[in-house]
């Protein structure tokens, strides 16, 4: 999807950040307002006629921690600390 789909989502649910995942709901990523913003700042003024060009997957935030069902919950506990959330795969 577009940078632009995903603004809208992100606008209409009121979330911080939601998950980017496949056709087979394989988790990807995280896209957040702040990076789709930081996509189209330009010199001198937001670039809102970009948005319908960038890709989600060109922007989405890939190098975060996640944890799995099977880990444990100390695992958790440590990542939450520097962690808004995690995300569980």
């Amino acid at each position: 999807n577009s940078a632009e789909h995903a603004l809208l989502v992100l606008t209409k649910t009121g979330y911080s950040a939601i998950p980017v995942l496949d056709a087979k709901y394989r988790f990807h990523g995280l896209i957040n307002a702040q990076r789709i913003t930081d996509a189209i700042l330009g010199m001198d003024h937001i670039e809102y006629e970009k948005l319908g060009n960038i890709r989600v997957e060109e922007i989405m935030q890939t190098d975060l921690p996640l944890i799995h069902l099977n880990d444990r919950f100390q695992r958790a506990l440590d990542l939450v600390i520097d962690q808004n959330f995690l995300c569980v795969v």
